[in-house]
C-alpha cells in the first residue's frame, strides 16, 4: 500500500473518538466494483480451478478479505451491464421484472430483431434496501458514494431513495478525469475518504450504518497512479501473465485494491469487525477489450458466464473465516439477506426475487427456491452480442437465443466455458427448464424483442412477419422464436403449434387428458344452445361464485385437451372447432364440473 496514503489515513484516524461504545446492531458495507471480472483479481474464486484467478493482477487486500470471510465461486451479477445490475441490487428484483434491462434505449438498426423500449431510471415507487432500513425503527444511517447510474431525475436520485449521504446522481463520466496517469485514479481515494468519514461519524453518533461504495473502477477509461504503473512495468516485480498483460489496467486494479485496504483497516481500527458485514461484488463481468475472462466465455454485455459470473465475497460476524461456498447466489439476494441480518421483523416489499443467503453464511442448510433468471433482449457493439434470456438452476444453465430460436443447455459443473450443448442428449431437462424460463418471463411481463418486418430475412407481413403461420408476438413469448412453424409440435401431443395457438393450450406441455370417470357431474351450470354452431352460453346459478372460476377447458371425444381459457367468459366462441361430441370442464374453486356438448 502506498506510504503517503497510509500517512494521510493515520492522521485521519486520530480524529476518531477512541474508546467509544460501538452499537451492537449490524452494520453493512457493500463495495460494488465496475466491470470487475471473475478472473480479474488475485483471489482464486474456485478452489478447484487454478485459472479462476488472474496470473498478473495483484489484489492482496481482497485476498485478505477472502481469508477472513466466505468466497462464493458461483456468485452472479443480476445483469451483464452496469445500471440494470445496480438497480437489481438496490431493490432485490430481477431486471426482467422491472423492465430495466439495459443502460439506454438506443435501438440497433439493420438487425433481425427490434429491441424493446425499456426503463432506464430507478422507479421512485420501488423500495430500495436503504429505504427499508430507514423504515424499521433501528435508526440506520445510510450512504451511497460513487457511481449511481440510475438516472438523473429527482425521483431516481439516491437522496430520494433512502440514502442520507450521497454524492448525487453520478454516472461513468464523473469518475473519468482525462488521461491515464492520475494522482487519484477513478477517484478511488476520494470515495474511500468519504466512506471512512461517514463510518467514523456514525460510530461517534452511536448509530448503525449501511454504506454502499460503488467504485468507478475498473471501468474504462483506464486510470492509474504512476508509481503503480511503474511496478507493472518492472517484470521482476510484476511478471507478465499468459492471460493478462495490460500494464495500465493491472495498475488500476491494484490501486482500487489499495483503496479497499484503507477502508477495511479503518473498520478494524474502529472495533467494528464484530458487528459489520462487508460485501464485495461486481456489477458485471470484465470488459473484453481490456481483460480476459477465460475460462469463462465472453464478458460484459453477454449473459454468457464471462458477463455475469463475478467476484462475490462476504465477511462478517459468525461467518467462517477463509471459507468457500459453491451455491448459486446473485446480486438481488442482497436485499433480503441484509434484512434478515438486521433481525427486524418488518415486512419486505412485495415480489422480491432475491432469497436470503444467511443460512449459507452461518453454515445452515440452504435450498434455492427458484432458479436465477437473466433477461437481456438487446444488441450491443459486439456483433456476437444478441438478444438472449437464460436461467441457472443447480449445475445447469439454459439459454434461449431469440434470433435463431436455439435453446442451449450446459452443465456448468463440467463445462464452465459453455462449449458443450446438452439440449439434445438431455431434452427432457432442456424442455423443463425452458418452460420455467418461459413461465417466469410471462409472469413478470418481461419486455420482448420483435421481428423486424423490414429485414431481408422475412417475407411475411402483419402479425406474421416470418411467414410461418404463427403470430410473432405469441411465438416469442412462448420462446418458440421462428425456429418453429405452424405445423411443428414441440410437445408431441398431436397438436400443431397453430392448433395450440387457436386453442389457447401450451405448445411445450402435453397436458393431461380428461378423467373420463368425471364426465356427467350434476351442477347448477347450464350450457346452451346445445348442440351449437358458433358459440355456447354458460349460465351460472346465482348460488355459485363466478369469480372463483379459474379455468374452462374443452376436450374431444378421445378425452384430449383441445381448448383452454384461464378466464371465465359467458359466451364461449367455438367457431374454430369442427363438428362432433366434446366435453367441457369448468374449474370452480376446488371443484370441477364436466358437461357433454355437441358442435354442429
Amino acid at each position: 500500500m502506498n506510504n503517503n496514503y497510509i500517512n494521510f489515513f493515520f492522521i485521519l484516524c486520530c480524529f476518531t473518538f477512541f474508546g467509544f461504545n460501538v452499537t451492537a446492531q449490524s452494520n453493512f458495507v457493500i463495495v460494488v466494483l465496475d466491470d470487475q471480472g471473475w478472473t480479474g483479481t488475485s483471489v482464486q474464486m474456485d478452489a478447484s480451478l487454478l485459472d479462476s484467478k488472474s496470473d498478473y493482477y495483484i489484489t492482496s487486500e481482497l485476498e485478505s478479505l477472502a481469508s477472513k470471510g466466505m468466497t462464493f465461486s458461483r456468485g452472479y451479477a443480476p445483469a451483464p451491464k452496469c445500471s440494470p445490475s445496480r438497480n437489481s441490487i438496490l431493490i432485490g428484483k430481477t431486471p426482467a421484472r422491472t423492465n430495466f434491462t439495459n443502460t439506454d434505449n438506443v435501438i440497433a438498426t439493420g438487425k433481425i430483431l427490434i429491441e424493446p423500449t425499456i426503463i432506464t431510471v430507478l422507479d421512485g415507487n420501488e423500495v430500495t434496501y436503504a429505504e427499508w432500513l430507514k423504515s424499521i425503527g433501528m435508526n440506520y444511517r445510510t450512504a451511497h458514494f460513487g457511481k449511481w447510474h440510475q438516472g438523473n431525475t429527482s425521483d431516481s436520485s439516491p437522496a430520494n431513495n433512502g440514502f442520507d449521504f450521497t454524492d448525487g446522481s453520478t454516472s461513468n463520466g464523473d469518475g473519468s478525469q482525462g488521461g491515464t496517469v492520475q494522482a487519484d485514479p477513478k477517484k478511488i481515494f476520494e470515495l474511500t475518504t468519504k466512506s471512512i468519514e461517514f463510518i467514523q461519524n456514525a460510530v461517534n453518533d452511536g448509530v448503525p450504518f449501511a454504506l454502499q461504495l460503488s467504485h468507478y473502477a475498473v471501468h474504462s477509461d483506464i486510470e492509474a497512479r504512476q508509481e503503480t504503473i511503474d511496478l507493472y512495468n518492472d517484470e521482476a516485480q510484476r511478471p507478465i501473465g499468459t492471460r493478462h498483460d495490460n500494464v495500465e489496467y493491472a495498475a488500476m486494479t491494484e490501486d482500487t485494491d489499495d483503496g479497499l485496504g484503507l477502508l477495511l483497516d479503518e473498520i478494524t481500527n474502529l472495533g467494528l469487525d464484530s458487528n459489520t458485514y462487508v460485501i464485495f461484488v461486481s456489477d458485471n463481468g470484465g470488459q473484453m477489450n481490456f481483460t480476459d475472462n477465460s475460462p469463462l466465455s465472453f464478458g460484459k454485455t453477454f449473459i454468457k458466464e464471462g458477463g455475469i459470473r463475478v467476484p462475490f465475497i462476504v465477511k462478517g460476524p459468525n461467518i467462517i473465516q477463509d471459507s468457500r461456498n459453491s451455491e448459486v447466489i446473485v446480486g438481488y439476494d442482497l436485499f433480503p439477506t441484509i434484512a434478515e441480518l438486521t433481525g427486524s421483523t418488518t415486512a419486505l416489499p412485495e415480489n422480491l426475487d432475491g432469497q436470503s443467503i444467511v443460512p449459507l453464511l452461518t453454515g445452515s442448510s440452504f435450498s434455492r427456491t427458484n432458479p436465477i433468471y437473466f433477461h437481456s433482449p438487446h444488441y450491443d457493439n459486439n456483433p456476437n452480442k444478441k438478444p438472449r434470456s437464460a436461467l441457472v438452476s443447480g449445475n445447469y444453465k439454459l439459454m434461449v437465443e431469440y434470433e435463431t430460436g436455439e435453446i442451449l443447455l450446459h452443465d456448468l459443473s463440467s463445462d464452465i466455458g459453455e462449449n458443450i450443448d446438452l439440449s439434445g442428449s438431455q431434452s427432457t431437462l432442456a424442455r423443463t427448464l425452458t418452460i420455467k424460463l418461459r413461465d417466469y418471463l410471462k409472469e413478470v411481463n418481461a419486455s420482448m424483442p420483435k421481428l423486424d418486418p423490414t429485414h431481408s430475412s422475412f417475407s411475411g407481413s402483419g402479425s406474421d412477419v416470418d411467414g410461418d403461420g404463427l403470430d410473432d408476438e405469441w411465438e416469442l413469448k412462448e420462446l418458440l422464436s421462428y425456429a418453429f412453424d405452424a405445423n411443428d409440435d414441440p410437445d408431441n401431443d398431436s397438436f400443431t403449434n397453430l392448433e395450440e395457438l387457436i386453442n389457447g393450450t401450451d405448445p411445450y406441455v402435453n397436458e393431461d387428458a380428461l378423467n373420463m370417470e368425471s364426465l356427467f357431474n350434476e351442477t347448477s351450470i347450464k350450457i346452451y344452445p346445445n348442440p351449437a354452431e358458433k358459440y355456447f352460453k354458460i349460465d351460472i346459478s346465482k348460488n355459485l361464485d363466478v369469480s372463483k372460476i379459474s379455468n374452462v377447458k374443452i376436450y374431444n371425444s378421445t378425452a384430449r385437451l383441445i381448448y383452454k381459457n384461464n378466464t371465465f367468459e359467458e359466451n364461449l366462441n367455438i367457431k374454430n372447432l369442427s363438428s362432433g361430441v366434446y366435453f367441457i370442464k369448468i374449474i370452480l374453486g376446488d371443484q370441477q364440473v364436466v358437461k357433454k356438448i355437441i358442435i354442429k
